[in-house]
């Protein structure tokens, strides 16, 4: 198809989409090309007649419209009528038809049924016009009444009629009504009339009464397009998704004023189209258009469909090659125009600015509310009712109860378990795992401190839960490089990492003899460049060994002596000099930053100030950690001793003893206990039996 808006404005349609071509012609030469053209129709254009549709010898279609009709310039359209089919079966070799629709339409030609073909402009509307004339039977006489020919009838019996102006005197019109009057006296067996538009519906009606059989073409001036919904919001604090059901609903609405049929709607509730994240909802949006069982999409406004440019374009891209049309409750957006795509790329450019403009302002707020203390909102953390302000005490006694396990000790897994045996859940509701058990315990709210991108800014609006020297103890157990998971060789074995070489002095591993037996064995045994003897033992009897040995230092009557209740303040004091340290560290930078020191001094300055902080956070860990003794001392030793989870069977003899175990000289099967030595913490002698 081509088409003249004016002189420099020429139009072709390729793949149903319309393209600006560079040809440019005078205002002359237009006029001069439809006078040739329309020399062989007979048909003419001038102020008394401003319109003319006529037909060309190569079978195209020529409609043109002259001023005052039209504002400045003649409109001129060409559209050639290719017929890429000539039966119903060709359109099901082509995938227009399926073989049953084919053969029910077959069927109801035959019998005689009246047909009506509707559809928008280059629906195809005439192909399936002569595809459907193709079944009729050879023996009928067949009239055709159009505006022109287009109709192609491959049957020996056929008249064709078409519609004609006046003539320059005035006269001489024949109007497709009184060819449909006309087609009823020639004794036709079917009458086929093309584009019903006006008054002749009336003489069709009275056709269809007399019981002749019709095809009729009526022309659509709307597309019934298979539409998809599209709906997002960025934020459903409530989760009801209440923002995504209006725009579905103005949607829908709006699909129903365009007479489109809606196939799919696709959501992404509580999801920002500025992020960059995978939206499901709109990846299957895409995935549907790329497919073609979809050719409109309906949006509540543009924004929601993108904020990101480089989406716009991929969309524009698919819209481009699929025919897609876009509407939009908050205003049209024609993507076959240049203009219309550019209005896309205009709102997509104004959403983006908005989205960071947005962005800049909840930066400043969050960054306003951390230096205040106050909190960001994000759901309520455990620990804290739904204000982010006040303690929930059930689940604070949990979180004081988790701080001093890990002090005392026992692994992640094991307060894990506990909790999950006991129902506790997170604050959203789910089963806890080691990260966010982990996440939970780091977390500077349970000290009362105000946390912003990472680092600690000051103390915050809400009480704390457990004092700030035994967060800072928690975090640096947790965050300890030599801590290892509770799966390892040095979890499995009570005294793996913790009994040394008396030969040498390094730790003991855990591992298996031949014949599958456990064995304690000296690390360096394993470094050949360092030859024996070493230490290696049974587990078994190590193990009983040192465990007669504490159940029996802790059932002595001295043994609450060992809980040592002062070492809280030693821990304060401490705790007092990692912040200084810790002070002293943001000075420095800000000096270097400042120009008053050079990158040498600060590297010294760090390297120093953070060996420093290391040792501290170890001495706090340590101070922190009489608690593994808690409960244990007194009666009933053995009993509570077998309760215990392995990490803080581990906990309490790295805290009482050491235990270095020399080699034997020999081999043999027997176990020789002279050759365990356990030495206790702070001098105090015990037998080795």
């Amino acid at each position: 198809m081509i088409w003249i808006n004016e002189p420099g404005r020429i139009f072709i349609a390729r793949r149903g989409r319309s393209e600006l071509t560079n040809t440019i012609l005078t205002a002359a030469e237009v006029r001069d090309l439809v006078e040739r053209m329309l020399k062989s129709s007979g048909r003419r254009v001038d102020l008394s007649t401003p319109f003319v549709d006529a037909m060309l010898p190569d079978g195209s279609r020529l409609h043109v419209v002259i001023p005052d009709i039209t504002r400045r310039h003649w409109s001129v359209n060409i559209r050639k009528f290719l017929l890429p089919a000539h039966s119903l079966d060709e359109l099901v070799a082509l995938g227009t038809l399926t073989p049953p629709a084919a053969r029910f339409l077959e069927a109801s030609v035959a019998s005689g049924l009246n047909i009506i073909v509707a559809g928008g402009t280059q629906a195809g509307k005439t192909t399936l016009l002569n595809c459907l004339a193709a079944a009729i039977p050879a023996r009928e006489r067949v009239v055709t009444c159009e505006e022109v020919f287009e109709l192609r009838i491959p049957l020996p019996d056929v008249v064709a009629m078409q519609t004609r102006q006046t003539n320059l005197e005035g006269s001489g019109e024949v109007r497709l009504r009184r060819l449909v009057k006309e087609a009823l006296r020639m004794r036709p067996d079917r009458i086929l009339v093309g584009e019903v538009r006006q008054e002749e519906c009336l003489d069709l009606l009275i056709a269809l009464n007399s019981g002749l059989p019709d095809i009729i073409i009526r022309h659509s001036r709307t597309m019934t397009r298979r539409a998809a919904l599209y709906a997002r919001i960025s934020q459903d604090r409530a989760g009801e998704g209440l923002g995504v059901d209006r725009q579905e609903a103005d949607c829908r609405a709006l699909a129903k004023r365009k007479g489109w049929r809606v196939q799919a709607v696709y959501r992404d509730n509580d999801l920002s189209a500025t992020s960059g994240k995978r939206r499901p909802g709109y990846s299957d949006l895409l995935a549907a258009l790329e497919a073609g069982t979809i050719d409109a999409v309906l949006v509540w406004d543009l924004d929601r469909l993108h904020r990101r440019p480089v989406e716009l374009e991929h969309f524009l891209d698919i819209a481009d090659r699929h025919g897609v049309a876009l509407a939009s409750v908050g205003g049209e957006v024609d993507l076959a125009t240049e203009q219309g795509r550019l209005v896309a790329r205009i709102k997509g450019a104004v959403a983006r600015a908005e989205a960071e403009g947005l962005s800049r302002r909840v930066r400043r707020r969050v960054a306003e509310n951390a230096a205040a203390g106050r909190p960001t909102g994000g759901g309520r953390p455990f620990g804290f009712e739904a204000d982010e302000l006040t303690v929930r005490e059930p689940e604070a006694v949990l979180l004081r109860a988790a701080c001093d396990q890990v002090l005392a000790g026992d692994s992640l897994g094991s307060i894990m378990r506990d909790w999950d045996a006991r129902g506790v859940l997170t604050a959203r509701g789910n089963r806890w795992n080691r990260t966010s058990l982990r996440q939970l315990l780091l977390r500077p709210r349970n000290a009362g401190l105000r946390e912003h991108r990472g680092q600690v800014v000051g103390l915050a609006a809400w009480p704390p839960i457990v004092d700030r020297e035994v967060w800072e103890a928690v975090t640096a157990v947790l965050t300890d490089g030599a801590r290892t998971p509770s799966i390892g060789n040095a979890r499995k074995r009570l005294l793996a990492g913790l009994a040394r070489c008396g030969a040498c002095g390094e730790p003991m591993r855990s591992g298996t003899a031949n014949g599958g037996t456990p064995i304690y064995r000296c690390a360096a045994s394993f470094t050949p460049e360092r030859p024996g003897p070493h230490a290696a033992r049974n587990v078994t009897p190590v193990d009983e060994l040192v465990t007669r040995a504490v159940i029996a230092r802790l059932s002595q009557p001295d043994a609450l002596d060992l809980l040592t209740p002062d070492n809280r303040a030693e821990a304060k004091a401490v705790s007092t000099e990692l912040r200084a340290v810790r002070v002293r560290l943001d000075q420095a930078a800000a000096s270097f930053a400042d120009g008053d020191i050079t990158a040498e001094q600060l590297s010294t300055i760090t390297r120093r100030l953070r060996g420093r902080l290391l040792d501290l956070e170890r001495q706090q860990a340590v101070l922190m950690r009489g608690s593994a003794l808690a409960g244990l001392a007194g009666a009933n030793v053995a009993d509570r001793w077998d309760r215990l989870e392995l990490a803080r069977k581990r906990a309490v003899i790295d805290l009482l003893l050491q235990v270095r175990i020399r080699p034997s000289g020999r081999r043999g099967r027997e176990f020789r206990p002279e050759l365990v030595e356990i030495i206790w913490r702070g001098g105090e002698p015990s037998s080795s039996t």
